[in-house]
């Protein structure tokens, strides 16, 4: 009789852009030394095709890149991601140099913003990028617009990410995101993961969530957003996204018909009407009794819209810059001075 065990050497998966390559190495006692030559071939062959994989992805990189430069950055991929921040420009432009020194973009200051670049990190499955942050004066603090150029990838909004992170999330406002994502039910945050976890990206500087429903968009699972500017739809996909959008004045109605299942969201603009079916009871009464208040209030009703959410109260701004100069983010004469213009003294 003749005994045969395996042993687990190791396993290892890599993906990137020269490809994919997933090899598990398993050593095997045998008496017969054809499977130990054959093990031994295995392992070899596993290690040199990961090796040249990675040299493939990191020429390719670096090559790529080196051909956009040359071409003057004609052929790079731009992402636009845009935050309200709490804090006034000076003291924005300060944590936005800091936080992309902190990520490796070799920060540059100029009376605008910041401007960086960074390298192809093949360990972070990133390319190359250059990231400009453009900063203006916004009443209740300023306003960030974020540029990312990349060659190639949709590592975009990672960058932005990483940035937002070391500047600090008291720092850049939610839009009402956080609150308008409580409310949904847990089936909607659980059915709408992607599209919320994403959603931040895609929201203007100075616009503010005012509902957030869940529901189908045609054959796909989707998000409905209505903030105080427009009414947009996003789904998004493990690979790319979809997002239709409609201004508020050109949207004619809103009507929600109750179904067994929950609601259904008939919206018009300039004659044609779209579903969104199914989305959990009260969410689409929300919608729609949202848009009637804003669109009373834009014809001069006399009505403000979203009476009970458009904005925080004099107190509640207030408290956000206590805590932000208890932190030590904001300077004794910043704090002072914001607090001169929320209190309109």
């Amino acid at each position: 009789m003749r005994v045969t065990s395996e042993t687990l050497l190791g396993s290892f998966t890599y993906s990137g852009w020269g490809g994919s390559i997933a090899f598990t190495s398993i050593l095997v006692l045998d008496t017969s030394t054809r499977a130990e030559k054959a093990s031994s071939f295995n392992i070899a062959f596993g290690v040199i095709v990961h090796a040249l994989d990675l040299a493939v992805v990191y020429l390719v990189h670096d090559g790529w890149e080196e051909f956009v430069r040359s071409q003057g950055g004609a052929m790079a991929i731009t992402r636009i991601v845009e935050w309200r921040m709490t804090v006034p420009p000076e003291k924005a432009r300060e944590l936005l140099t800091s936080a992309f020194e902190a990520v490796g973009l070799d920060p540059a200051s100029n009376a605008q913003g910041v401007t960086g670049h960074s390298k192809a990190r093949l360990s972070r499955n990133r390319w190359a990028a250059d990231v400009t942050a453009t900063i203006t004066p916004h009443e209740k603090g300023s306003l960030a617009q974020l540029r990312i150029d990349m060659p190639m990838g949709t590592r975009h909004y990672a960058i932005a990410d990483e940035i937002a992170q070391h500047i600090g999330e008291n720092v850049i406002d939610d839009r009402g995101l956080k609150d308008a994502v409580d409310r949904l039910s847990k089936v909607s945050r659980l059915g709408g993961w992607m599209e919320l976890r994403s959603l931040r990206h895609y929201l203007t500087a100075t616009e503010t969530v005012r509902e957030l429903g869940q529901g189908i968009w045609g054959k796909d699972q989707a998000i409905v957003v209505l903030t105080d500017e427009r009414l947009f739809l996003f789904d998004k996909k493990l690979v790319g996204s979809r997002l239709e959008e409609f201004r508020l004045d050109a949207i004619t109605s809103v009507v929600t018909k109750r179904v067994p299942i929950g609601e259904d969201v008939q919206v018009t603009v300039a004659g044609n009407a779209f579903v969104i079916k199914r989305l959990m009871h009260g969410q689409g009464e929300a919608i729609a009794r949202g848009f009637r208040e804003a669109k009373l209030a834009s014809q001069g009703g006399g009505s403000t819209p979203f009476p009970t959410q458009q904005s925080a109260s004099k107190a509640d701004e207030l408290a956000k810059f206590v805590a932000l100069h208890e932190q030590g983010i904001l300077t004794d004469q910043e704090f002072a001075a914001m607090k001169a213009q929320i209190l309109g003294v």
